[in-house]
């Protein structure tokens, strides 16, 4: 595919196959069962996010093209890399967070770290 894409330009559709949360982030994962990629000029409307959810029907009407006869690809699963939702922390919030866990004071949380 060129990747010289110009601005508002759709290129790729796909075939969801599921949406699934990001712990403690209020951030959402798309999967995708397969995709195509596309060339569709002044498909996007500028959100910010350029991410759109449209029907495949309306699709074709707008952009007079037939989704089937796009060249439809697994998506490469293998490519996936799992977000980890664990905060980054400082040494003094570990603590905190810990203290707070147990049920003790910070002050006796000791944390040694061996790089």
């Amino acid at each position: 595919m060129d990747y010289s894409i110009e601005s508002g330009e759709g290129f790729l559709i796909g075939r969801v196959s599921g949406v699934d949360e990001v712990p403690e982030s209020g951030r959402y994962v798309i999967r995708f069962e397969e995709y195509a990629e596309v060339s569709l000029k002044s498909v996007w409307p500028g959100n910010r996010n350029p991410v759109a959810y449209v029907k495949m029907s309306n699709l074709e009407r707008d952009h007079q093209f037939a989704v089937e006869d796009r060249e439809w690809q697994p998506f490469p699963t293998d490519l996936i890399q799992e977000a980890d939702s664990t905060p980054a922390l400082t040494v003094d919030q570990a603590k905190r967070g810990l203290a707070k866990k147990l049920g003790i004071d910070p002050d006796c949380i000791e944390i040694r770290i061996n790089a």
